[in-house]
């Protein structure tokens, strides 16, 4: 069950209790899903803003700061599912590719 937020996106049941105990607002789920970073892992889609959005959309005049660390895991049909803060993106890295060797 989810619930209708504007005309832009769907919040499960799920989600508004995760945003009200972790203090994240619906301006932040707006600038993340507007701004961040997208990831498609298996069904689910997560979106993020890490510190290099932030410093890619401070240049064009556009202030993230607030919303850094917020992460949103989306369901294939585009609701949110759940919420949260984590300043580690390091699992969301692509890997470090090895340089061929030549012989």
């Amino acid at each position: 069950m989810s619930k209708q937020i504007g005309s832009n996106f769907q919040l499960t049941h799920h989600a508004i209790q995760r945003m009200q105990q972790r203090g994240i607002s619906m301006l932040q789920i707006e600038a993340v899903l507007t701004y961040g970073r997208t990831i498609q892992e298996g069904r689910v889609v997560r979106q993020m803003i890490g510190r290099n959005e932030v410093a890619d959309y401070r240049r064009e005049g556009i202030n993230l700061s607030a919303m850094q660390g917020v992460h949103l895991v989306l369901a294939d049909d585009g609701s949110v599912i759940t919420a949260f803060r984590s300043q580690s993106l390091r699992r969301y890295r692509a890997p470090r590719r090895r340089p061929v060797a030549w012989r």
